[in-house]
């Protein structure tokens, strides 16, 4: 599964992530609508699925995971 860090802190259901994540995910990946990940962001890991690919790529958070 992959991994990306949010830049800004977790405010709704999406979280966009930086522009050299989103190329990553985008481009080098080739990630699409759906697929899951996993994020950090505020200290705290969830699990999620890439929501829009667009001007921003949005992940869409599903859940809180556990810290390992």
């Amino acid at each position: 599964m992959h991994r990306f860090y949010a830049e800004s802190g977790v405010t709704g259901p999406n979280v966009p992530l930086c522009e050299e994540d989103a190329r990553h995910a985008t481009r080098v990946l080739r990630m699409r609508e759906g697929e899951v990940c996993e994020l950090f962001a505020d200290g705290k890991r969830f699990s999620g699925e890439i929501a829009s690919i667009g001007e921003e790529v949005e992940v869409r958070i599903t859940g809180e995971m556990p810290s390992t």
